[in-house]
């Protein structure tokens, strides 16, 4: 998929910290910033999500894959 280019104005102060929290984390800017704009993005669509019920087992399942995706590598 291919990307599209945007052009955004932020204060300096907050351009600084999003530089370093991004130097932090080893990612260039816009891989730091595109993580942060997809992580607010299904942080939304989660808050609008209606509830969901599982069974147990279910449950189960769901946060051994969860605790399997978020392992470190």
């Amino acid at each position: 998929m291919g990307k599209s280019r945007v052009t955004i104005e932020l204060a300096p102060w907050v351009l600084a910290a999003v530089e370093q929290d991004a130097r932090d984390e080893s990612l260039s800017l816009d891989e730091y910033v595109e993580r942060a704009l997809v992580d607010a993005h299904f942080r939304a669509r989660l808050a609008r999500a209606e509830p969901v019920e599982f069974t147990p087992e279910e449950e189960r399942l769901i946060r051994r894959a969860l605790d399997w995706q978020n392992r470190d590598l």
